[in-house]
């Protein structure tokens, strides 16, 4: 094993490449564990350029979530003619809704 290690760590020192430390060991994540910080960004709805196409875009987008608000309730307090929206999840059934528009 020590004559292996070494050879590779010849190789990697030709290539001029580095190794780890303790200290880089060390501050890797643990697998599993949540990050403590996150980097976000404002992410466009839509990528276009075009204002009636991103009018659309927003219209159909608005149209799904009210399709899938009053399919959530309908499902919810067990109605049977619920619809969901395409590449929707089902909500949990034990949440119960506070009101129904329905």
């Amino acid at each position: 094993v020590k004559k292996r290690t070494r050879k590779l760590q010849e190789e990697r020192w030709a290539k001029n490449k580095k190794f780890f430390g303790r200290k880089s060991v060390l501050a890797q994540p643990i697998k599993g564990v949540f990050p403590k910080k996150t980097s976000k960004s404002d992410r466009p709805v839509c990528y276009t350029k075009c204002k009636r196409a991103l009018a659309e875009f927003k219209e159909k987008l608005k149209l799904k979530a009210d399709k899938y608000k009053l399919a959530s309730v309908q499902y919810r307090l067990g109605k049977p003619d619920y619809d969901f929206p395409e590449y929707c999840y089902f909500p949990p059934r034990h949440h119960i809704p506070k009101y129904s528009p329905i």
